[in-house]
């Protein structure tokens, strides 16, 4: 099984996840009806 992505694939969020910067956090976030996460470092700037 080879682990790479390809440029043509697409990812999305689940309609019920929203992806947005939090100013509160100083970060991207997910946010979903369950909660939130914080993303990281580079990891909002890769989505």
């Amino acid at each position: 099984m080879e682990n790479t992505i390809n440029h043509s694939d697409v990812y999305a969020l689940a309609h019920h996840h929203r992806f947005q910067w939090e100013e509160a956090q100083n970060s991207y976030v997910i946010l979903f009806p369950e909660g939130m996460v914080k993303l990281h470092g580079g990891a909002g700037e890769v989505l």
